[in-house]
């Protein structure tokens, strides 16, 4: 391994990653963390192929838990991947195939939930990679108020004193509810946002614990705080159930 690993030899990781997810028939449902950004798979029935589409600007800890403070690379999956990870689907020589790849670049990664992973140098010298620091981000910005459709006692008092926020959860609910209950079964997920001087956390507005139903209407919530005029709102993951 050569001294100083860089962002763009993390770009080529990736590019070999996908090479082996798309020969191994394992790149569905797909996302992978790096430099600040990520990358999305999904089935195209248009194309009938996988496409990939990248994201500026995105933090694997607006996802889920265990990704690394001083970040490589993360990532999440469900379908093959998940079960070749996992021991469901037993297929040695791919599974040593997958982790030739990181340990080319010097890499060993751990699983953080059963859906997701993160890398880390297996010579433990962070220094001698270009890494993203995520170590400073929101150490002590807890939501201090916690809101939900599922407390109807609670709710009353919403509506007197920020309706506005009880609007916002009707619409995230509505849109979610005729997604249906797809996804992992998760529970705890939820946005986090800065309004009129408080930490909210709005519970997942759906009436299924998939979480694909409220994840593919997140944009519905987030615009209407933005529109009101809430400010750092970042999605919580919560764990799979």
């Amino acid at each position: 391994m050569k001294k100083k690993i860089t962002k763009q030899d993390i770009e080529t990781m990736i590019k070999e990653i996908k090479e082996f997810l798309a020969n191994e028939g394992l790149e569905c449902d797909i996302c992978i963390y790096y430099n600040n950004g990520r990358d999305i798979s999904s089935f195209s029935y248009k194309t009938m192929d996988t496409e990939w589409k990248h994201e500026e600007d995105v933090s694997p800890h607006d996802y889920f838990e265990y990704a690394a403070t001083k970040h490589i690379l993360s990532m999440s999956f469900e379908g093959a991947l998940n079960h070749l990870l996992n021991g469901y689907d037993i297929n040695d020589v791919a599974l040593e195939k997958f982790n030739e790849i990181f340990e080319k670049y010097g890499l060993m990664y751990e699983l953080g939930n059963s859906w997701n992973l993160t890398a880390f140098p297996i010579k433990d010298n962070i220094e001698d990679y270009e890494y993203t620091d995520y170590e400073d981000e929101d150490e002590e910005n807890y939501p201090e108020a916690s809101i939900s459709l599922r407390n109807e006692k609670a709710l009353e008092n919403l509506k007197k004193t920020f309706p506005e926020l009880v609007l916002v959860m009707t619409e995230w609910h509505r849109a979610s509810k005729l997604v249906g209950d797809k996804g992992s079964c998760v529970i705890g997920a939820g946005l986090e946002f800065e309004y009129k001087g408080i930490r909210f956390f709005m519970d997942a507005c759906s009436p299924w614990q998939g979480s694909v139903s409220w994840e593919s209407t997140m944009d519905t919530p987030k615009r209407m705080l933005t529109v009101i005029g809430a400010t750092d709102i970042r999605y919580n993951p919560g764990r799979m159930d």
